[in-house]
């Protein structure tokens, strides 16, 4: 019970899309009928041009704050304190120099198909997959699409129960000054290559699967399907963040040979290791609703005890889903984004979101995904230790209210980042572990 978000139209928008993924990388499923979309992330992908950004020597200012909140002018100390350590971003009027996390692109389709009737789209939390699925042509259609953890992948398999399928897929990015995008296609296979200038190169790959029927090439770096049995679309995404070729990263592990039941009973078994170490239920009967009807009716005071169920259900997914094989912690939007230029570079803020991220995992039996969070905090350290010496002449380590993948314990958010609580805050999680 409880364990099934539903809805009976596709979502018009990405923040009502239904997200999957590994930890490492992660879509978002819309659901279009005449068109699907899903949207990728991979963890690493930011604009990648502020790796090696570095404090300067900031230390003389601090006597000099000391001595102004002595004399009680806390005003003047603040402008002091913002001009010493401060930094950029906020409402200095300098930019940022955080590297803002950016959506790898996505991957689309269009199926020969007419008119559609009973369309239904969910997401099952425990079996961790997103299936559409509805009638057109006297076919009944299902698209299912999972973050497979044991492949490392995306998986989305087409299906009409034995009936033929056929289509056009292809892989796409939304038009960005900063990045050159280009495309290569093989025989089964899709390549969209990406290069942020003075950046991050990154590289997606979409590789087909079919039974029955026949893959040709169509105008405009896409591939067409013509009367499959069943279509197999495996998605991988590369970086070199790592100084690693981003295909090398891509094709890490050999397209899976398994059929489509063995791959998902395998995907599900290995979700559940996590998500399945805790059930929650009220034993009270669960409203046969979509979910969108029943957020409307609890809004207006339905009385729906079961919802908070799902609600918690559903929180717990998302950490597995953006944790399992991940090497970075949840960011605030998970590893979840669409945007070129999305809110505060959709960043790790350490002034309580990244925590807030944490604070279900340890009571929550999902204790595993912590260690993440303790992986970034040791990356930090070092930076920390430079920073606390550089910026206020002290020992010991000072983190920034906000950073990115890098870890760089600079001061990017000018009237906020005069603070030094990170450090204690973000150690409670370790001695909670």
């Amino acid at each position: 019970m409880n364990q099934r978000l539903w809805y009976t139209s596709p979502a018009t928008e990405w923040k009502n899309a239904l997200p999957i993924g590994t930890g490492r990388i992660a879509g978002m499923v819309l659901g279009g009928i005449e068109e699907e979309r899903i949207a990728l992330n991979h963890e690493w992908l930011c604009v990648g041009q502020n790796k090696e950004r570095q404090n300067e020597d900031r230390s003389a200012y601090l006597p000099k704050v000391r001595k102004l909140l002595e004399q009680e002018d806390y005003e003047q100390a603040t402008i002091l304190a913002n001009e010493a350590w401060g930094g950029n971003g906020g409402i200095s009027g300098r930019p940022s120099k955080e590297d803002p996390y950016q959506p790898a692109g996505d991957f689309r389709f269009a199926l020969d198909q007419g008119e559609e009737g009973n369309y239904r789209r969910d997401l099952d939390l425990e079996r961790a997959r997103v299936k559409i699925s509805y009638e057109a042509d006297g076919r009944y259609i299902t698209r299912v699409s999972v973050g497979h953890l044991i492949e490392d992948c995306i998986i989305t398999r087409i299906y009409a129960r034995e009936e033929p399928v056929s289509g056009t897929f292809w892989l796409d990015r939304a038009e960005d000054e900063r990045c050159d995008i280009s495309y290569e296609l093989g025989d089964n296979t899709i390549l969209m290559h990406g290069a942020f200038h003075q950046g991050m190169k990154f590289c997606v790959t979409a590789d087909l699967k079919i039974r029955g029927g026949k893959i040709i090439p169509a105008e405009g770096n896409r591939l067409r399907v013509e009367d499959a049995l069943e279509i197999l679309i495996f998605i991988n995404i590369g970086t070199d963040a790592k100084n690693e070729l981003p295909i090398m990263e891509c094709r890490r592990r050999p397209l899976p040979s398994k059929s489509w039941e063995q791959l998902y009973r395998e995907n599900i078994a290995e979700f559940d290791k996590q998500y399945g170490k805790l059930h929650l239920d009220i034993f009270e009967e669960e409203p046969n609703l979509p979910t969108n009807e029943r957020i409307k009716k609890y809004r207006e005071g339905s009385g729906d005890a079961t919802l908070p169920v799902l609600y918690f259900n559903y929180g717990r997914y998302l950490l597995c889903a953006s944790s399992a094989n991940g090497e970075l912690p949840a960011n605030l939007q998970g590893k979840w984004n669409e945007d070129l230029h999305p809110a505060w570079d959709c960043d790790y803020h350490n002034d309580i979101n990244l925590q807030m991220n944490y604070w279900p995992a340890e009571n929550g039996h999902m204790e595993d995904y912590t260690e993440a969070l303790l992986r970034y905090l040791e990356k930090m350290i070092p930076y920390g230790r430079d920073a606390a010496k550089k910026l206020f002449g002290c020992r010991g380590v000072w983190l920034p209210l906000s950073t990115d993948i890098w870890g760089c314990a600079t001061p990017e958010t000018y009237g906020w980042s005069v603070w030094a609580g990170v450090t204690a805050w973000l150690a409670q999680h370790v001695w909670w572990h």
